[in-house]
């Protein structure tokens, strides 16, 4: 329903342009609610809307998500047979975003997929407004992927000609290079604003000292 209202608002006129979907559930890809969330998704992907997914914080390796044990958050939960939504929806117009901390490396939490996931962004410890009016500090993709929907808004300014495709190629194609997150994401790299809004692809992050394999691993 949330997606319609956003679909019937862009028919009436309203110029939306950028969704985030912070949100995300494990679901076999048979499950009979899965088209019909695919179908919401894409038609605001064949409206020209781009729409920005979070990748999930259950620790798991989208590909070859684990049985019990695998999430020390839902110790119980096996995700083995099951994929991630709408993080999975491949769409046109959709970009699906993990989690970075702020030395580049995968947050422990992050679902991660060279297939599924894109691109990551800085989710951990993120401070932010609160409906109290204050500020905390928050954790997950749900913190990365609005940076990804509003650096997205920012090039849509920046760029006003360009259709939500463009935006999307700006946004993947001037991530930067990054060695922790290599075979981990898409693009092998993280979101880099600057040089979206510039169209020039960003110098990659040093190599790091050899050592561990940044696959995250679930703390204890």
């Amino acid at each position: 329903e949330g997606l319609d209202y956003v679909l019937d608002q862009r028919t009436r006129g309203l110029n939306v342009r950028v969704v985030n979907m912070s949100l995300g559930g494990w679901m076999p890809p048979s499950y009979v609610f899965v088209i019909p969330y695919e179908n919401a998704v894409k038609a605001l992907s064949d409206a020209g809307i781009l729409v920005v997914l979070a990748a999930g914080n259950e620790y798991q390796d989208i590909d070859h998500p684990g049985g019990p044990g695998s999430d020390p958050k839902s110790p119980g939960t096996d995700y083995r047979g099951l994929l991630c939504y709408p993080a999975c929806f491949q769409l046109a117009n959709t970009i699906t975003v993990a989690s970075v901390k702020a030395g580049g490396t995968l947050s422990d939490f992050s679902n991660y997929s060279p297939n599924y996931v894109d691109l990551a962004a800085p989710g951990s410890s993120i401070l932010s407004t609160t409906m109290d009016g204050g500020y905390t500090a928050g954790s997950g993709t749900s913190m990365a992927a609005p940076h990804v929907a509003g650096a997205a808004a920012l090039l849509m300014d920046a760029h006003p000609g360009e259709t939500a495709s463009q935006i999307k190629g700006r946004i993947l194609d001037c991530a930067t290079s990054n060695a922790y997150l290599l075979g981990l994401v898409r693009t092998g790299g993280h979101l880099n604003i600057r040089a979206a809004i510039a169209g020039v692809a960003p110098e990659p992050m040093p190599t790091p000292e050899p050592g561990p394999s940044p696959v995250p691993t679930p703390e204890p």
